[in-house]
């Protein structure tokens, strides 16, 4: 395991009570992230679509909305038209990670460009 150290962040607008995730360990357990294998990558150049979707620790300090949000993620699953990539919070993939997102703050668009960024050279035509 790996300590994950994130800067403290501040209020979060529409959030009434204090985020958990803000006090500087990511809001993983124990304030570390699990090192798990890479599971390289599930497409190739020629695919025209890969799903990347975030795969966030629901813990007692996640929004209630959010809670209910990671459960409507069932169809990526069931679909067979498309490859997707599930990016678990809280771990660190070696060697060649294809997500590079250790923590779980919840900041969607730091997700989603750190995955671009990991995979520029391997991305099909639409993320």
């Amino acid at each position: 395991s790996t300590p994950i150290n994130t800067v403290p962040c501040g209020i979060i607008r529409n959030f009434v009570s204090h985020n958990k995730c803000c006090e500087g360990n990511g809001c993983c357990p124990g304030g570390v992230a699990q090192r798990v294998p890479s599971p390289g990558a599930s497409w190739t150049l020629e695919d025209d679509l890969v799903i990347i979707m975030p795969k966030p620790i629901i813990g007692e300090w996640t929004r209630p909305d959010a809670k209910q949000t990671f459960s409507r993620t069932d169809w990526v699953r069931a679909q067979t038209d498309f490859k997707y990539v599930w990016c678990e919070a809280c771990t660190i993939q070696t060697p060649e990670p294809v997500c590079a997102t250790p923590s779980n703050m919840g900041n969607e668009a730091a997700f989603y460009l750190a995955f671009i960024v990991q995979n520029w050279d391997r991305l099909p035509r639409t993320v």
